[in-house]
């Protein structure tokens, strides 16, 4: 039986007892054979040094891939160098490159006005030691002024140098499919791995998706409104909804599921459970 690609993203803790907290949490999704963790780099890089103290007690812990996130935000060529020397010291030969979200009330500072910009240095440092994978947005990014300015958009991260590309979060498999199909028209070829929420938190998914783009469709909706002071009815209702997204989205070809878990497992486990990925 062959399988998909599937990760898991998480974000770096902040104190030692939650770093313990997420290895332990980690663990229980290593029977899944994950392709690699990666681990979030914060707005503006805010949590640089906790990002590689993550990635790194993933690798030693877990001996599994783990892609660090790095954003061109508020960062110098020489910052990006040092960053990329220590994880190539380290053995973390994978990347999440994106132009990240600008921290609030913070100049917008950069060396690198975009994503495709930062990739096209890491190549032209560093060849083909790290393996690139950057983002893509089948509901079209909030900042783009239309689908072919989106596609536009990704197709320069493509030509600088990316590997592979991992969705935002959607619900509407339809919109990954049509990305996807755009994509051929455009001439891009690089896989494209379906980025997932689980929905565990009505609250905080409304708030993630207002800000991303990420459309929850009506009916979702209603039925989170319905289980809001149920959260065992809520994550039971958004493994089940998980659970056939994905299974539609693999049936039909997707070359993995990248799942953001932020930092809690129960849901991500049952859906791969469901989806019999439990190795």
């Amino acid at each position: 039986m062959s399988y998909p690609s599937i990760s898991f993203e998480f974000f770096p803790p902040r104190n030692p007892q939650k770093i313990v907290e997420l290895m332990k949490s980690a663990s229980l999704l290593v029977r899944v054979k994950p392709e690699f963790f990666s681990v979030t780099f914060g707005a503006g890089g805010g949590t640089t040094d906790l990002t590689f103290e993550t990635a790194l007690s993933l690798k030693e812990s877990l001996h599994c891939p783990v892609a660090p996130h790095i954003s061109c935000r508020n960062i110098s060529k020489e910052k990006v160098f040092s960053i990329l020397g220590s994880y190539l010291e380290a053995g973390l030969e994978r990347l999440v490159v994106l132009r990240g979200d600008q921290p609030s009330g913070s100049p917008a500072a950069s060396d690198f006005p975009f994503a495709s910009d930062l990739i096209e240095l890491i190549r032209r440092k560093y060849g083909s030691s790290f393996f690139l994978d950057v983002a893509a947005y089948p509901e079209i990014h909030p900042e783009s002024a239309s689908p072919k300015s989106e596609m536009l958009n990704f197709r320069k991260k493509v030509q600088a140098g990316a590997d592979r590309a991992i969705t935002q979060y959607f619900f509407n498999c339809d919109a990954y499919f049509r990305f996807v199909d755009d994509c051929q028209k455009y001439g891009i070829d690089i896989p494209i791995i379906a980025g997932l929420m689980p929905i565990t938190d009505a609250t905080g998914l409304r708030r993630f998706s207002n800000n991303c783009g990420a459309e929850i469709p009506r009916w979702i909706s209603k039925r989170m409104d319905e289980y809001s002071d149920n959260r065992e009815a809520l994550e039971d209702f958004g493994v089940d909804v998980l659970t056939q997204i994905t299974t539609r989205l693999l049936e039909a070809g997707a070359p993995g599921i990248h799942f953001f878990t932020l930092n809690k497992t129960d849901s991500v486990l049952k859906i791969c459970a469901n989806l019999d990925l439990i190795r």
